[in-house]
């Protein structure tokens, strides 16, 4: 990329209505959500949690997703002279998806009927127009400073937007993950298309990330209300969209990477998760606790503290990504070495990590790779062998104990409340009769404590 300088200004971009565009979808998002709660306990698409994936304890409504989707697209169709002639095909795509974010809300479809809805929506988006036609040209043997895509314009977009949906998808594990990290991401585009007068994506960013910010009140924890597969999987095609209407469209000044670098953090999880499961003779879609969430939570982070950390990671993501477009990139490649060696150094204080202990879990890691098996049973016979010297060192220390020292017992410290631990479903403030979903959900807990 060369060191383009960008400069700003408003002459083609009406930045007043792209902040009506945000103003819009939020406050609608924000009214919509407490009725998209009441149909999704009207409908039963609840998410029990019936195993031990799910952070959650109580079950809570999902289809929080058909909120963000009306606010986005009342607040697009706001300004529709604004944006793109491909703009009705790729709402059209979206409500694909949507219905069948909806039916899986409630249904819980396998992963093949819900890829075919991907399938779907992706394809009506091409169809309309949104392709990736140019890319800055990566290739050290060729002269060319771009490369026209052709004919292969059609599957690379499809599985770039197919991707993002199911990135998005994974990250939404925790209460407030999948709508603050499509915020910050979408922030980022947003920023970045007011940089390029792109008055398009400007607004399609800025509506979702109002719809995303408006639901967040709802969605916080301890969340009332999910975006389920309803709202994971339309903020990751309308992210994957706006950068292909956008940011790869502006290949003479935007690198490629810059998309990437915003979206790097749900890309890195859907990669490393297919990867881990392939490498473990799995299906790249094996349901799993090792997502990166799952692993924050495992160094001893709360659920607050874990989004937190991931909100950080994305924001320096998408500093690095705008002074990537303004041309700053060697201060963009010391911000990204700095996160990275700060990153670390949390990650092995968090754990207690000796070099012989890191040494350890690196040898078992590469081990369990080839045979998980062999590589659990040599790593518990290690900590039968560490146990018992632990054992022994009891002993001796008993031996060299001075004679009339009583040990003092320990006491135990009160167990913190579990924030994930609520109450359970209470029925809408709105009405005193109880639905047939909630019946079923108030029997079952009541079972459960008889």
């Amino acid at each position: 990329m060369d060191n383009t300088t960008v400069y700003v200004t408003f002459t083609s971009l009406p930045f007043g209505w792209v902040l009506a565009a945000f103003a819009i979808a939020a406050v609608m998002c924000f009214f919509a959500s407490p009725f998209a709660r009441r149909l999704a306990i009207l409908i039963g698409a609840i998410d029990v949690p019936n195993d031990d994936r799910r952070v959650h304890r109580r079950p809570i409504p999902r289809m929080g997703g058909l909120a963000i989707f009306i606010a986005f697209a009342t607040a697009t169709l706001c300004f529709y002279p604004y944006l793109d002639k491909s703009y009705f095909g790729f709402l059209a795509g979206g409500a694909v998806l949507v219905t069948g974010g909806i039916l899986d809300d409630k249904y819980d479809l396998r992963p093949m009927k819900k890829f075919a809805f991907q399938v779907a929506a992706a394809g009506v988006a091409v169809a309309s127009g949104v392709r990736i036609d140019v890319l800055n040209n990566i290739l050290l043997f060729s002269s060319k400073e771009y490369i026209s895509l052709g004919w292969l314009s059609v599957p690379i977009t499809m599985g770039w937007i197919i991707l993002l949906i199911n990135a998005v998808n994974l990250i939404d594990g925790l209460d407030g993950l999948a709508a603050g990290v499509a915020s910050i991401s979408s922030l980022t585009l947003l920023i970045i298309a007011v940089l390029l007068n792109d008055a398009p994506s400007a607004i399609l960013t800025a509506a979702l990330a109002g719809a995303c910010i408006g639901f967040l009140p709802f969605n916080f924890n301890p969340a009332s209300i999910f975006m389920g597969e309803t709202g994971a999987s339309f903020i990751g095609y309308v992210l994957a969209c706006a950068s292909v209407a956008g940011l790869f469209k502006m290949y003479a000044v935007v690198s490629v990477a810059v998309p990437i670098i915003i979206l790097g953090l749900p890309i890195f999880e859907i990669i490393f998760s297919a990867v881990r499961r392939i490498l473990k003779g799995q299906s790249p879609v094996h349901a799993d606790k090792k997502h990166i969430h799952h692993r924050l939570l495992a160094l001893g982070l709360s659920q607050k503290q874990s989004v937190a950390f991931i909100y950080g990671v994305c924001v320096i993501l998408g500093a690095v990504a705008v002074l990537f477009v303004l041309g700053k990139e060697r201060i963009a490649l010391l911000i990204i070495t700095l996160a990275v060696i700060i990153g670390v150094g949390f990650a092995l204080w968090r754990i207690n990590a000796t070099p012989l202990a890191l040494y350890r879990k690196i040898k078992w890691w590469l081990i369990g790779l080839r045979d998980p098996e062999a590589a659990a049973a040599a790593e518990a016979e290690e900590a039968a062998g560490a146990a018992e010297a632990d054992k022994l060192g009891r002993r001796v220390h008993k031996h060299l104990k001075p004679k009339g020292q009583k040990d003092v017992p320990t006491e135990s410290k009160p167990q913190e409340p579990d924030e994930t631990a609520y109450e359970p479903l209470e029925p809408s403030p709105e009405s005193d009769e109880t639905t047939p979903a909630e019946s079923v959900i108030y029997n079952k807990e009541e079972n459960e404590e008889e």
